[in-house]
C-alpha cells in the first residue's frame, strides 16, 4: 500500500526481470533494490506477486534522470526519508 521504490531505466523489461530475480533469491545480484526487498524480507509483507508498477516514459536518459529526482524529492517532501528499496536520492544536475 505504497511506493516500495522509484528508479529509472533504459529497458524497463530488463530492468523489472533484474528485481524479480534479485528479490526472490537470496544472493542474487543486479538489482538494489531487489537485493534490499530480498534481505529485508520485503516478501512476508508485500508478495512479489501483488506488486504493480507505473511508469512515466521520457525522451532520453537525461529526463528519466531528472523525473526520477523528482519523484524521489516529492516522497522526501511528504515522507521525510526516501522510499524503503532506495537508498540515494538523484538529484537532477540543475540543483547540484
Amino acid at each position: 500500500n505504497g511506493i516500495l521504490t522509484v528508479g529509472e531505466s533504459d529497458n524497463l523489461k530488463r530492468r523489472l526481470a533484474a528485481f524479480v530475480r534479485c528479490a526472490g533469491s537470496k544472493g542474487a545480484t543486479g538489482h538494489m533494490a531487489g537485493w534490499r526487498f530480498n534481505f529485508a524480507s520485503f516478501e512476508k509483507m508485500f508478495p512479489l506477486d501483488t506488486l504493480y508498477v507505473s511508469w512515466f516514459p521520457t525522451v532520453d536518459k537525461a529526463a528519466a534522470y531528472a523525473k526520477e529526482g523528482e519523484m524521489l524529492g516529492l516522497y522526501l517532501a511528504e515522507h521525510y526519508e526516501l522510499p524503503p528499496l532506495n537508498y540515494k536520492f538523484n538529484w537532477s544536475p540543475q540543483e547540484q
